[in-house]
Order: structure tokens, then C-alpha cells, then sequence
């Protein structure tokens, strides 16, 4: 049989544990991020890095936003899709452009400052070529 201050140890422990256990997985998940986000902080580089390139417009669209519930606004996105080279490879990309709409005529009254055909400056990610942006933050 036990006597109470086993009784009482072994609880003290099992409580402990309780405590101790969830501390030290939170602990562990904190340093995790902190070193998983120190490591692609450490990839990626900062947008002031990419360089600046001419680009074709290829063609402007609006597009409508998919919804989850039937009951929520249409949002209209205007994007463009444009060309560019870097080196001998030719790459194509989409981007939104402005902010959405819920109104169409808007939306179109957006992309009439990106005429298909037109020149356009966009920014590359010199690690990769594939990846440009009309703007950088």
C-alpha cells in the first residue's frame, strides 16, 4: 500500500509533467519558427535587390473573384499579363493590377492604363528570372 507521501510525490510529479511538457513542446515550436524564418529570410532576396526590366504588355483582362458563400459581393480583379527576357529565355506573367472592384466598368477603367502592346518597366528577382513584379513594397 502507499503511503501518503508517496501518494503526494507522485502527484506533485504527474502535475509537473502537466506543466513541464507543454512548456517545453511550446518552447521547441518558438525556436523552430524562429529558425525556419531565419532561414528563409536568409534565402529570399529583399525586393530592393530585384533589378528593373522592360516588359510587353501581352494582354489585360478583368476577372472575377471566386466567392465562398453565394451571399457575398462580386469583386472584379482587373490583371495584365506581360512578357519579358532575361538572358535568352523569354517568361510571362500575371498580375492584378489597382485594387478590386465591385463594379466591372471600374475594374476595365483600371486596365485602360495598361494597353496591350504597351512598354512597361517591372522588377525581376535576380534569383529567379521567372519571378517580376509590376511594383516593389
Amino acid at each position: 500500500m502507499l503511503e501518503d507521501s508517496d501518494v503526494s510525490a507522485l502527484s506533485l510529479m504527474f502535475g509537473l509533467l502537466f506543466i513541464v511538457i507543454p512548456v517545453l513542446a511550446l518552447a521547441g515550436a518558438a525556436v523552430f519558427v524562429y529558425l525556419n524564418q531565419k532561414r528563409v529570410m536568409q534565402k529570399a532576396p529583399a525586393p530592393r535587390d530585384f533589378r528593373a526590366v522592360t516588359a510587353h504588355i501581352t494582354a489585360a483582362t478583368v476577372e472575377e473573384a471566386a466567392r465562398s458563400r453565394v451571399e457575398d459581393n462580386v469583386l472584379y480583379y482587373p490583371s495584365i499579363q506581360f512578357e519579358y527576357t532575361d538572358g535568352e529565355r523569354i517568361y510571362k506573367c500575371t498580375q492584378a493590377v489597382g485594387r478590386p472592384h465591385n463594379v466591372i466598368s471600374r475594374a476595365w477603367q483600371t486596365l485602360s492604363r495598361y494597353e496591350v502592346g504597351k512598354e512597361i518597366t517591372v522588377y525581376c528577382n535576380p534569383e529567379r528570372p521567372g519571378e517580376a513584379r509590376l511594383w516593389l513594397k
